[in-house]
Formats: C-alpha cells, structure tokens, sequence
C-alpha cells in the first residue's frame, strides 16, 4: 500500500498551491461549540427545532439550521437551551467539513492549514443565527475533529480492507467489515467505541469513480479522542503538529 504524495486531479483539477493539494494528513470535519449571548427566536428562521422535558426543570429547546455559503457547501448551525442554573443558558454549534468549502464538487482532503482557514467561513455562518459570548472562536471548544489519509495504488481495495477486519482488536468494542450503503456500497472496515472510531474504506467506490481506483482513505472520527489523544480542548491548539499526534496516535 503505498503513501500518496501528490493528490490526483479531481474533476475540476487542482492548482499546485491549492489547499486541497500534497495533503499527507488532512481535516474531514470540524465541530465546535461555544456559549451564545442572544439567538434568532423566530423559529422560522431554522430548519428545525425540538424541545425536550417540557414543564420540568431539565426542559431544553434545540434549533438547528444548515447554511449554504458562497462558492458552495454548507454549514450546520445549532443552538439549544439548558437549565437556568447551568453557568450559560444557551450553547451554539457549528459543524461542517473544511474540504467541501474549500472544493464543494470536490473529494480530496483538506490540509490542516486549509481548514483552519475555513473557519472564517463557519463563524460567518453562525452569526447569521446567533451573538456568542466569546468572539474570537480560537477560544472555542473542539467537539470533533475527523482527521483523514488517502492511499493510492492500492491492489484490491475490497480484499485488502476486509482481510484487515479479521484482525483481533481486544481493544475495540467495535469491529465490522461492510458494504456501507452510505458510501454507495464501498467496502469498509470500521474499528471504535463510543468514544470514537477509525474507518478505512475504499474511496472510489464511494465516490462512484470520481476518485481515482485504487485509492483507500484511512479515517478517525475524534470526539473524545480530539482531547485525550490530541490534546486539543480549543480551536487554538489545533495545529499540524497536534492533527499529526492525533493521526498517528489512532493509527
């Protein structure tokens, strides 16, 4: 299986200097959450909203909303209530995936550097629904963060990845091969918790062949993990080095 050191061009190509380029660990998603000031009280202006407990003193509201951005892609917007006697009332959420801003038809990773840079794009979003309490979001807390790999001429995708599955993982409370329906059928290996998990699936398929064959993306979804192996409680203590700590941890 050998180490991609150079993206191949997707369906709109990519430039030498672009962020989606000569990616060795990358930024699937980012979640962050931060203590809000005022938000938008008309429920129209959301998707949806819920509420939880009504007449008890844990009654919670939630309203959610995914914003599309300009150039493309989406994010997802959140707030919800918690009881009076909580420090903040109100909490709010951003969540999106920093490749699709970056290149919305695209399906290449984004650098570490690329997605930081993708938060201006978030933080607009939300201030569209809601004030938070903090505006710098490098103060922000990191709830989740998918930190990804793509290997390329690898020689039987399926058969690679679901020898790997018999592996004994005395470890992991959760371990499965499958033909993941919501990746069109691609084979996958996913290995994890409920503090988080590590999947490895063959990215063409997913992609329906935009990806080229051959390629395998390697993939682990950090929620807890993002702290205790990552050592990242704020935005601000993302950096290549700690991704790369967490990669290599979960690896």
């Amino acid at each position: 299986m050998a180490d991609r050191t150079g993206s191949p061009s997707n369906r709109k190509g990519t430039s030498a200097k672009s962020a989606l380029a000569q990616v060795t660990t990358g930024v699937d998603r980012l979640s962050l959450s931060f203590p809000v000031e005022v938000a938008e009280g008309d429920v129209s202006s959301w998707d949806r909203y819920s509420v939880t407990d009504p007449g008890y003193a844990s009654e919670s509201h939630s309203w959610s909303k995914s914003v599309a951005v300009a150039g493309g892609g989406s994010v997802f917007v959140g707030v919800k209530t918690i009881p009076e006697s909580a420090r903040h009332r109100q909490w709010g959420k951003v969540e999106f995936n920093p490749s699709k801003i970056l290149e919305p038809e695209g399906w290449q990773l984004a650098s570490v550097e690329g997605a930081l840079g993708t938060v201006g794009v978030a933080v607009a979003a939300a201030l569209q629904l809601c004030t938070p309490v903090e505006a710098d979001p490098r103060q922000w807390s990191v709830k989740r963060l998918d930190v990804a790999r793509d290997f390329s001429g690898v020689d039987e995708p399926g058969q690679l990845i679901r020898g790997l599955g018999a592996m004994p993982r005395r470890w992991s409370r959760l371990n499965m091969t499958h033909a993941d329906p919501k990746r069109n059928g691609a084979q996958t290996l996913y290995v994890g918790s409920k503090a988080g998990g590590t999947r490895l699936y063959d990215k063409c398929a997913e992609t329906q062949g935009d990806a080229p064959e051959g390629t395998v993306r390697w993939e682990t979804e950090a929620r807890q993990w993002v702290r205790n192996y990552g050592g990242m409680k704020v935005l601000g203590d993302v950096d290549v080095s700690a991704v790369e700590g967490l990669s290599s941890n979960r690896w």
